[in-house]
């Protein structure tokens, strides 16, 4: 699919929504492209042992 690669649809994204607006008739229909982060493929291995589990807040037990 578009935007799932490597480019992270840095590289087809614009191309895919010129092609789709052709194909459905108008740039409006086929909807706009927006990055979205990250902006750049991040590799797993930055993110291990970086998340702090004590931000998650505990929900509350329900009443009986």
């Amino acid at each position: 699919r578009c935007g799932m690669g490597p480019c992270q649809g840095r590289m087809c994204g614009e191309t895919a929504a010129t092609l789709l607006a052709r194909h459905l008739g108008s740039r409006e229909a086929a909807g706009y492209w927006t990055g979205r982060p990250p902006l750049r493929p991040v590799p797993l291995a930055d993110l291990l042992g970086r998340f702090d589990y004590a931000d998650i807040p505990v929900p509350m037990p329900a009443p009986l």
